[in-house]
């Protein structure tokens, strides 16, 4: 950002907004939030405040300050906290950079925004107990997060939008000064106040104001995005209307000075090429590759994987002087997509992922790290034009806007991206920089076709390098494809994840999970000698490394006495078979086989994952339905992963509903029994249900319908509305009778899920 950091009194900061001329967009609230976070800081804070001046705020800042979080405590043990918080500082890393091109008259207030944000955090963060009782505050964050590209075209041009984006950044600042003031009471006062508020409950009306402030910017784009569609449907229409006044502002204009014109056109020009590169990345790519990073960033645990970077191959990989390919082998359910977004640095000590620990160590003008993680339950992910698109806008992404880059990518999306303009587009965007990295993990949940697309690709890059611009991509998938790259003349490196390798992680792995349940009382143990033998026998892993240690360990957490515990110890099962089986049977053992079953068939066969509130509705559908039915709503619906004996999970940022594993969602399908799932019929059965949920009779009045799609009412009642589109869309109309009209299709007997 150009705009430099400027520390201010709390009546500086404040008198701008008098003379800003804009203090109907809200912005003088943010300057008075501004000015009194900076009031309550100590001299000492308020140096680290001036320290980010000049610092960036992008999407790998944003990665690289969480993980620095994360670390703030190295006796920290269990899952990562700070990666719950990245969907709040992304709406502040969205504000930077649009202030950065639209607010001219006071740019340091977004730098500030950013500066208060990290001063804060970094001081809670020495709070562990806090941190993590804040961070579960902000669980299904994600939903409030806006397209950056719509918000970025819409900001300048609506008032509404302004003002709602100022409330909301000014919420996130009287958050912040609220949790400076809470960490800095003594012990005495700290006592005193949790006897009547916990840290959480005095936090959460902050929290709350900014998921509503939050929820109010996406109103206004979405309200804007609509006058904006409106204008440009009625332009041609008033265009000849308005041709006389025109032509009067037209004399008026030329009547000006030269230097004048000539800045206003400068001014505008810059606009509109900022708009048009925006336009363009946003065509090249919308996919948001962060999301499977997130998950498996929030699933790792601190302190393993450290032999990684002890490794004589990784070593040899990252020192490498030309390109270089590094493979990373290991069974199912070994930690491979863990391992990618988890690893330790040997020399300093301090946890990093491998994306963490590329971007912590990256020189800043000679580096671009991009990665992509396929998902299983994303079929989005799974597409060659995504993969390859999403990595080349992140190169695109480090790059500053360039004339020459500009109409290469005007020509890419005129060719409909194809690999030889995008391969054109990367070597120009590879001028500013010595090294590409690239982690891509999961490229084995592809089609042969689409993986033998994206592994062509990259041979491509690979050939394009030299010893100028090297590239060094590190490849994380099973045994079985390790000759993916084989026709590439580039030096190859593997790590290999076997049992030998991982032994020390699954022992520490077990006794932080099986700490972890302890101290949430899901364990409960009266021998002490009990929980070594539980520590050491689970320790040993079995089939499916870590995974099996999760559900071998939740077997455990389902005795009622120490003796039903040591008896499940001596039987356990070493198959990941036999343990989904175990699994399946306590469903059963809790009469939840029919929520269950349903719950596993929705999420095996949607094209995306569902969010919890958009499950509830699903499991509340029947084929033949007229209208919604609220008292078929599943109550407790937060418990669904219990239900289910953690064979599924909820990610805590986005909540989004998945199986823990694909090898679970693998052995569903290939099963026999109460929970064996028929992909065809269920695929089928669930377009008929998303066909008839798009046609209740809460829909049919035009006026409900744009209340829904303007997002204005409660996402806990029609919050399936898109995904049931998409489904549909989606769905191959060869199928049965799902082509046929609604009111053929729906006479059929109406059969139970």
């Amino acid at each position: 950002m150009s705009g430099k950091l400027a520390l201010a009194t709390s009546g500086s900061i404040a008198s701008r907004s008098g003379s800003a001329g804009h203090s109907d967009d809200g912005k003088e609230a943010l300057e008075h939030a501004l000015a009194s976070f900076q009031s309550i800081l100590s001299d000492e804070e308020r140096i680290k405040l001036q320290h980010t001046r000049g610092s960036s705020c992008d999407a790998g800042s944003i990665i690289q300050f969480t993980h620095e979080l994360d670390n703030l405590d190295a006796s920290r043990k269990g899952k990562s906290i700070a990666t719950t918080l990245y969907s709040l500082f992304q709406t502040v890393e969205q504000f930077y950079q649009i202030a950065d091109t639209y607010v001219s008259s006071h740019p340091e207030v977004a730098a500030l925004v950013w500066g208060s944000v990290k001063v804060t955090f970094m001081i809670l963060g020495n709070f562990t107990s806090y941190f993590q009782k804040f961070s579960e505050l902000l669980r299904g964050f994600d939903q409030f997060v806006p397209r950056l590209a719509q918000y970025r075209q819409l900001f300048p041009d609506s008032t509404r939008l302004r003002r709602a984006t100022y409330e909301f950044q000014a919420a996130v600042i009287s958050c912040c000064a609220q949790v400076v003031i809470a960490t800095r009471r003594t012990w005495q006062k700290q006592l005193v106040t949790a006897l009547s508020l916990s840290f959480q409950a005095e936090m959460r009306p902050f929290v709350d104001d900014i998921r509503a402030k939050a929820k109010q910017v996406k109103e206004e784009i979405g309200l804007a995005k609509a006058q904006v569609d409106h204008h440009e449907q009625t332009l041609q229409s008033d265009e000849r209307r308005h041709a006389s006044r025109f032509r009067g502002e037209l004399s008026r204009w030329f009547a000006r000075s030269e230097q004048e014109v000539h800045n206003l056109r400068q001014d505008e020009l810059a606009r509109a090429t900022a708009y048009a590169w925006n336009h363009l990345l946003e065509k090249l790519s919308s996919y948001d590759h962060t999301m499977a990073f997130k998950n498996a960033r929030a699933k790792r645990h601190n302190g393993t994987a450290e032999w990684v970077f002890l490794d004589d191959h990784f070593l040899d990989w990252y020192n490498a002087e030309d390109s270089a390919i590094l493979n990373v082998f290991g069974m199912i359910g070994a930690g491979k997509t863990v391992l990618t977004s988890k690893n330790k640095h040997a020399d300093n000590l301090q946890r990093a992922n491998i994306v963490d620990y590329l971007m912590q160590h990256r020189r800043q003008q000679n580096q671009a790290i991009t990665f992509f993680f396929v998902c299983f339950d994303d079929l989005a992910s799974q597409r060659s034009e995504h993969i390859i698109n999403s990595i080349i806008r992140q190169l695109l992404g480090h790059v500053l806007l360039d004339t020459d880059i500009l109409r290469s990518l005007k020509i890419s999306k005129g060719r409909i991206f194809d690999h030889d303009s995008l391969l054109t587009l990367w070597t120009k965007a590879m001028q500013e920089f010595e090294v590409f990295w690239l982690v891509l993990d999961g490229l084995y949940e592809c089609t042969p076709n689409e993986r033998g697309i994206v592994s062509g690709f990259i041979s491509k890059l690979l050939r394009a390098s030299d010893e100028r611009h090297k590239v060094k991509v590190l490849f994380s998938s099973r045994e079985c494809f390790r000759n993916e790259f084989d026709r590439v003349d580039t030096a190859r490196f593997e790590v290999s994840l076997s049992a030998q390798t991982i032994s020390d992680d699954l022992r520490r792995y077990t006794k932080e999970v099986l700490l972890e349940r302890i101290d949430a009382r899901d364990l409960v143990i009266q021998d002490p000698e009990l929980l070594c033998e539980v520590q050491d026998e689970i320790g040993l892993g079995g089939e499916g490394m870590f995974l099996w240690v999760f559900l071998a360990i939740q077997d455990i957490c389902s005795r009622t006495s120490d003796y039903d515990i040591r008896h499940t110890l001596g039987s356990i099962p070493r198959k990941l078979s036999d343990t989904f089986d175990r699994a399946l049977r306590r469903i059963t053992n809790n009469n939840k086989t029919d929520v269950a079953r349903k719950i596993f068939c929705w999420t095996a066969v949607v094209r995306l994952p569902l969010t919890v509130d958009q499950l509830r509705e699903a499991l509340a559908i029947e084929v033949g339905q007229e209208s919604s039915r609220p008292d078929l709503y599943p109550n407790g619906i937060e418990r669904l992963a219990s239900w289910c004996e953690n064979l599924i999970q909820v990610d805590e940022a986005s909540e989004l509903v998945r199986f823990s594993h694909h090898s679970i969602r693998q052995y569903l399908l290939a099963m026999t029994g109460d929970f064996s799932i028929n992909h065809s019929f269920w695929d089928h059965r669930v377009g008929e249900l998303c066909a008839t949920y798009l046609n209740f009779n809460d829909f049919k009045r035009a006026m409900c319908l744009l209340v829904v799609i303007s997002g204005l009412l409660p996402r806990k009642r029609f919050g399936m509305y898109f995904q049931a589109g998409r489904e549909v869309m989606l769905h191959e109309p060869s199928r049965g009778d799902f082509g046929k009209p609604r009111h053929t299709r729906l006479q059929a007997k109406n059969k139970s899920l």
